[in-house]
């Protein structure tokens, strides 16, 4: 699972757990983080809370844009992460092989890669540089632009998640820790506490005064100072298949499998809006384009009633974050998408399929408000 959206922090508090006490921590820790869940208000499910649903009116009656891909971009193999350049002059490419690619925006063209030991997952500090974290604990830090390496070090760690801002990274853990890393001192200057399950979605407000990690399950964890114990809050009742943070980490969107798409606010935990999916439908990765002004969605439809899809049927639909209608079509997807990145300007949105094969689209948000303002 891929987590792309950097989330910028400039300081970070330092704790860490000893080994020694990690039995008698993990088991205070779980006591302590049951009782959390059932003390906190359900983040989810209060009925006296309104919802904003969107626009009831049928979609496919409603007259919006679709743009084709600018490009199809052909990889040796399955990619494992994506993300985009501070500029959106290049995407770089991590793939199973494993192997890192760059390659420019504009021209299309791959420019350099690279052979890696183990599949990673990506991020882009906002000075421009590269963070690949492999599966097997390493953590490389490259020249964004070029790929050349700047240093690496080892932690030991299987990472699940990644979120990078400032000069730290963000891990995630298989046993539900959070780690921040010092790339400039490559050493560990934060540890929290768990969550118990393992962490496939990271971010951290802009401000840097809370991280949230999230899992499969449901459970969303919430720290101020990583050295306390979190707040952990049950936000979807059914597994979920896709969560977003915006880039200022103020809106979290989740996807389940009652193909219930629902938009919240992570400074009141109330929801913002929901879309309910048809029930042939599938939700697939998110995104938001970096001023919250739209919502990027993804799905297939399931043709078999028991998960199976159609791969002619996939989509991707920008709806008004404002208005909750329907804006505009990203087309020519013809697999189901894996993984979807928007650049950090919102001028590129690229997606992944299974294939291996990276549709680059641009400037779709900027044509969108081009053609309202033409109707």
């Amino acid at each position: 699972v891929l987590i792309t959206s950097p989330i910028h922090a400039d300081t970070f508090p330092s704790f860490a757990v000893a080994q020694s006490e990690a039995t008698d921590f993990e088991s205070r820790e779980a006591e302590a983080a049951n009782s959390r869940v059932a003390q906190l208000p359900d983040a989810q499910f209060n009925p006296r809370e309104p919802i904003r649903p969107f626009e009831s009116t049928p979609e496919k009656a409603v007259k919006v844009p679709g743009f084709q891909p600018t490009k199809v971009l052909t990889t040796r193999g399955r990619v494992s992460a994506l993300t985009f350049s501070r500029d959106g002059s290049r995407l770089i490419v991590g793939e199973d092989k494993p192997s890192l690619t760059v390659w420019d925006t504009k021209s299309t063209k791959p420019l350099r890669t690279l052979n890696l030991s183990s599949a990673v997952l990506l991020g882009m500090t906002k000075e421009g540089r590269l963070v690949a974290a492999t599966r097997d604990g390493d953590i490389c830090v490259y020249d964004g632009q070029t790929l050349e390496q700047l240093s690496k070090f080892e932690t030991k760690i299987a990472f699940r998640s990644m979120s990078t801002f400032g000069q730290s990274v963000l891990t995630g853990s298989e046993d539900g820790i959070v780690h921040v890393w010092d790339l400039n001192r490559e050493t560990s200057i934060a540890t929290s506490k768990s969550i118990q399950e393992p962490i496939h979605w990271l971010a951290r407000t802009q401000n840097g005064s809370r991280t949230f990690a999230a899992t499969k399950s449901g459970r969303l964890g919430t720290w101020g100072s990583l050295d306390e114990f979190p707040e952990v809050r049950k936000v979807s009742r059914s597994p979920i298949l896709s969560i977003a943070f915006s880039l200022n980490g103020d809106s979290l969107a989740i996807a389940d499998q009652k193909n219930l798409v629902r938009v919240r606010n992570l400074k009141t935990w109330r929801s913002i809006w929901q879309l309910q999916l048809a029930d042939d439908w599938r939700p697939g990765p998110m995104s938001f384009s970096p001023d919250e002004a739209y919502f990027v969605s993804t799905g297939v439809r399931d043709t078999t009633g028991g998960g199976g899809t159609d791969e002619s049927n996939s989509e991707i639909k920008i709806y008004d974050m404002t208005t909750r209608r329907l804006a505009g079509r990203l087309l020519g997807q013809s697999s189901p998408v894996e993984a979807i990145e928007v650049s950090p300007l919102g001028d590129y949105v690229a997606t992944v399929d299974a294939t291996g094969d990276i549709r680059l689209w641009r400037s779709p948000f900027k044509m969108i408000d081009e053609y309202r303002l033409q109707e």
